[in-house]
């Protein structure tokens, strides 16, 4: 008898992986013998240098990436069977304690009596659906959903996980009447791709102008210690696989206990000689990072709600500490605020912030106490223009200001430290994620 399960009929979707991947080998195999025929043809002429040197190639590739796409959803489809044998499980039990006695499930429950039922609530009415209910249920209305505070962050992840997918599909059928995408538009269609065949969970997702994003690593709801990282400048949607892998290393060094969030909640300021006069208005000012602190107030606030007792550490790099800082004097609900490479956080010292008791303020950059005379020259070219001029008021590494500067080292690379806060076997992603699963007290310190 196969296996059904609340919301979906495993093994009918273990089959449909079955099929998906034996088609993607079944496809492999015959591009390498159309290869082989074409690259051994004795055909000669024009229209024989033109099949072999230009539609060939060009068709070869498309097909790759067709065998490519029907290997990965092969593999979504038993991800997503494995999932949901988990998230039925849990159902259950919680339908069985009457956490969804309250309101009708199945085909008869509507978006209305969904929202209105408490988040736990709402995650068992919710897998007591079929795929078809559900996205009957969301349908047309996803972009909102996704955004929505009060609702589970699972029903969230469906949500955009569709808006992903139908932004996919439209890039998909744009290549093809291209001929060829725009760089930046391939960027984002691999990055829907990735997201797409690794499940990943994303939180909220906005497509228009520079993009807007969340991705979520681990149990939101239940982990109990959450990070969320806050970026810099030169940070968009076309670029945000860079961020994603600093999340994945994250969560790699804080452990199975803590979920971390990759926050791309506001438009960073344009990079360094990518727009000379976009720069020249956005980098020496707070113009986006007061709005940035605004957001980020509001989603620390949403994943409070979410998952009251949480230890939450935001960590800021670069003009994202500037964001943090300003989101800390508005008083962010943070119990750790982490600032990386920093140039300035708005604020002269920690006596700035409003956060709760006994929450704290921790800093770190390579060489933060090097000094020649009065002027910085540590390993952070950054943090030095914040130490030399203070552009953003006070640099949180100087001694005067009052954060827990910890140790990562004194690399004089500057260069190249900016960017590797979040480099795979270093000291400043072993230290954050100490202090993201709540070891931070371990910490050595620079001074």
């Amino acid at each position: 008898m196969a296996e059904v399960t609340a919301g979906m009929n495993v093994a009918e979707v273990e089959s449909l992986g079955t099929t998906l991947r034996s088609s993607a080998d079944t496809l492999a195999r015959q591009i390498a013998m159309l290869n082989k025929a074409v690259s051994s043809t004795a055909w000669q002429g024009p229209i024989a240098s033109q099949f072999k040197q230009q539609w060939w190639p060009v068709h070869r590739a498309r097909l790759a990436q067709i065998e490519s796409d029907l290997r990965g959803f092969g593999q979504s489809a038993f991800n997503n069977a494995t999932e949901q044998k988990t998230a039925s499980a849990a159902g259950a039990g919680a339908a069985a304690g009457g956490a969804a006695g309250a309101t009708t499930v199945g085909s008869a429950l509507t978006l209305r009596e969904l929202l209105r039922l408490p988040k736990d609530e709402q995650l068992a009415a919710w897998n007591a659906l079929t795929p078809q209910e559900q996205r009957a249920l969301i349908s047309g209305k996803e972009a909102s959903i996704g955004e929505l505070d009060f609702v589970a962050p699972e029903i969230r992840y469906a949500a955009n996980r569709q808006l992903i997918f139908n932004e996919y599909m439209a890039l998909n059928e744009l290549d093809a009447k291209l001929n060829g995408l725009p760089n930046e538009l391939v960027h984002r269609k691999d990055l829907y791709y990735r997201i797409l065949t690794q499940h990943e969970q994303v939180l909220f997702f906005d497509s228009g102008g520079d993009g807007r994003i969340a991705v979520v690593q681990g149990d939101l709801s239940h982990a109990p210690n959450v990070a969320i990282s806050v970026p810099g400048i030169s940070n968009n949607l076309d670029n945000y696989w860079g961020l994603l892998d600093e999340g994945h290393r994250l969560k790699g060094a804080a452990g199975a206990d803590t979920a971390v969030v990759t926050w791309l909640g506001y438009d960073t300021p344009v990079g360094v000689g990518l727009n000379p006069i976009r720069m020249a208005a956005e980098i020496p000012n707070q113009t986006l990072a007061q709005p940035g602190a605004d957001a980020l107030v509001h989603f620390v606030a949403g994943v409070r709600e979410t998952n009251p007792g949480a230890q939450i550490t935001v960590i800021g790099h670069s003009y994202g500490s500037l964001v943090t800082g300003l989101a800390a004097r508005q008083g962010m609900d943070a119990n750790n605020v982490v600032f990386i490479g920093s140039p300035g956080v708005g604020a002269n010292s920690v006596n700035d912030f409003h956060l709760a008791p006994g929450a704290h303020v921790y800093a770190a950059e390579p060489g933060a106490a090097v000094h020649v005379g009065s002027v910085g020259v540590g390993g952070d070219g950054v943090t030095n223009l914040g130490h030399n001029g203070h552009p953003f008021g006070g640099v949180p590494t100087e001694p005067g200001f009052g954060a827990r500067v910890f140790d990562i080292g004194n690399r004089l690379d500057a260069g190249s430290s900016h960017s590797q806060y979040y480099a795979d076997g270093s000291a400043s992603l072993h230290a954050l994620g100490m202090i993201a699963s709540g070891e931070g007290d371990d910490l050595s310190t620079a001074w």
